[in-house]
């Protein structure tokens, strides 16, 4: 059991609460493509370490500026995101941008993916940031000539809401013709109890999403996870070097470089025989990394990677992340050189543990208002390997009541609120979208207590 604890103040608390283990890995395939996507979650991703260069162009903010928005900032070109085409943006200071037309002053959004009206978002860094030190500024410029500009919108020594400081310059850059998009972050310093932060792209609707979380602790390891809801742990431990990017499209100066693929599949060893025979399933989503290169990627639906090269000289390591309670049946990192051997087929076979339960539940805990009703997304996981279905409970503080839910619970009785979750895979899981009001006669500063389980309570 979890507690949530809720601060009833302007100074936000956003600390990541979680039951026992962390999410199967579950990613996304990133490699080189084409300049547009026909939906967002195609867009393939990667890290890379790049050059934080500070810009001088237009000031949005003012000092002490917090939850606000700018709208009608001209991007300087035709830029493809998804499905549609823009040429402006709003720009929020919690560390994201909107595409369009947008209207509206207000950005009361730290976590800008979730939103139902948050359409077509860029976050690099979305928290609930503030303009408080004196070197502090939002800024944004278009660089460059047709058809190769570039437009940088820069937050430079940001700070957490509150008392919360901390010390954050990050950049979101708009390529042109390519349509990439660059997350560059400079030297940034967190406090010690940091704000969620949601980093990742929305598009037309909330189905069509990249949100990237990490279970290693590791921004290099970073991956896009299955819900939207998904936080990027950030803190004082988990941090970033300057320069440390996250690239989603092809970022290549020059397109017409020639590169090779090494290829091969990541599957279920049913027999445990380090081969991938007929029949054997795949295992989808699964990160893989490449050295040298620093490239990050992910089996697809049917178990296939393929990660691009560039010199056939040089001799590359394939290292598979691990499955937990699963064992590696095939050799492990995959040492590959083109001139010796083939890039095709490299596989990495797996098979599961028998008979482990396990599972895992997830809500993050922010600030409340009084009178003002709260969303409380909730996300659970089967990290086993025995199909699972129980109770989740949450317990709720006495200054709460309920106002609804989605799916409805089983029951609301007093303050406990109780759903049965179905049958759930191994390494699959749901989400729970609930809203709670915060009792008007609360006052400020006050802490609200919350506890929230998952069963079965034998794993």
């Amino acid at each position: 059991m979890i507690a949530l604890n809720h601060f009833l103040t302007f100074q936000k608390n956003n600390s990541i609460m979680s039951l026992r283990k962390f999410l199967l890995l579950l990613v996304f395939s990133g490699v080189f493509s084409i300049s547009s996507y026909a939906t967002v979650n195609t867009t393939p991703f990667s890290a890379a370490l790049d050059t934080f260069n500070i810009i001088t162009g237009d000031t949005l903010d003012a000092p002490f500026a917090d939850d606000v928005l700018y709208p009608h900032v001209p991007i300087g070109f035709s830029f493809n995101f998804g499905r549609n085409s823009f040429d402006s943006m709003a720009v929020s200071c919690n560390g994201y941008i909107q595409l369009g037309n947008i209207s509206g002053t207000f950005s009361f959004f730290n976590n800008p993916l979730t939103y139902p009206s948050n359409n077509n978002v860029i976050a690099a860094f979305g928290a609930d940031l503030m303009h408080r030190q004196n070197n502090a500024s939002l800024q944004y410029i278009t660089t460059g000539t047709a058809p190769n500009r570039t437009c940088t919108i820069q937050w430079l020594h940001y700070s957490y809401f509150g008392g919360m400081t901390g010390d954050v310059s990050f950049q979101i850059q708009l390529h042109e013709t390519s349509n990439c998009i660059s997350f560059v972050y400079g030297p940034n310093f967190y406090s010690l109890n940091p704000l969620i932060t949601q980093i990742g792209l929305r598009g037309d609707t909330i189905a069509d999403f990249i949100a990237l979380g990490d279970t290693s602790c590791n921004w290099a390891a970073a991956y896009p996870f299955p819900s939207v809801s998904t936080s990027f742990p950030v803190s004082t431990s988990c941090s970033m070097p300057s320069g440390f990017a996250f690239h989603f499209g092809s970022c290549a100066s020059n397109s017409s470089l020639y590169i090779a693929s090494i290829t091969g599949k990541v599957f279920n060893d049913l027999n445990g025989n380090g081969t991938r025979d007929a029949g054997e399933p795949p295992v989808r989503n699964h990160i893989l990394s490449l050295t040298p290169g620093n490239s990050y990627l992910a089996s697809d639906a049917s178990g296939s990677y393929a990660v691009f090269f560039f010199d056939s000289t040089l001799t590359y390591t394939i290292t598979s992340g691990g499955i937990r309670y699963w064992n590696a049946t095939t050799p492990q990192p995959a040492i590959v050189s083109p001139l010796l051997q083939s890039c095709a087929n490299v596989d990495f076979g797996f098979q599961m543990i028998p008979n482990i339960h396990e599972v895992g539940i997830h809500c993050p805990a922010w600030n409340a208002k009084p009178g003002q009703p709260e969303p409380m997304p909730i996300w659970y996981s089967n990290n086993g390997t025995v199909v699972e279905s129980d109770t989740i409970t949450f317990t709720m503080d006495s200054l709460y009541s309920f106002i609804s839910a989605t799916p409805a619970p089983l029951a609301v009785n007093g303050r406990v609120i109780t759903w049965v979750y179905p049958p759930t895979a191994p390494g699959a899981g749901g989400s729970i979208q609930l809203w709670l009001l915060p009792d008007s006669s609360a006052t400020l500063g006050d802490t609200l207590y919350s506890s929230l389980s998952i069963g079965p309570f034998n794993d």
